[in-house]
């Protein structure tokens, strides 16, 4: 598809008529106002007199209430192979060379390049000036 055509498709906003806006807002309204989420809302279904015993005696034998406990508690030894390769790449870390100090920005070469760059300015400019005076040229 043409980009032009694109942009002009993406950007094209039209309102629809007034009546149709009606239309939108009571589709709206009926589907908020539904009798299904309602009904959803306020089921309420009680379990089997089986299934509610068996979860009333796993939690009176405080079954779940342990499990907390272990997973807070949870210790696992790593392998051997696991802890000497992070012990490698910590040494290999520490053999790492710093970075030397004569690879800092060096403040005052830039310093003494601009005021050389100045010098030769006024110079250019004092040299090229023109003279007023009545001196003669030999």
């Amino acid at each position: 598809m043409n980009e032009v055509i694109k942009r002009k498709l993406f950007d094209l906003e039209i309102d629809p008529p007034g009546k149709t806006w009606d239309k939108i807002v009571a589709a709206l309204n009926d589907e908020v106002t539904a009798e299904f989420p309602s009904h959803l809302r306020d089921l309420e279904i009680n379990p089997s007199s089986k299934v509610w015993n068996s979860v009333a005696a796993a939690l009176d034998s405080g079954v779940g209430l342990n499990f907390p406990n272990k997973l807070y508690n949870l210790e696992v030894k790593p392998p051997v192979d696991s802890w000497q390769k992070i012990s490698i790449a910590l040494d290999e870390e520490k053999a790492l060379p710093g970075i030397p100090a004569k690879r800092k920005i060096p403040y005052i070469k830039y310093a003494v390049a601009a005021s050389l760059l100045a010098l030769v300015g006024f110079g250019i400019k004092w040299l090229t000036a023109e003279r007023t005076g009545t001196e003669v040229a030999i």
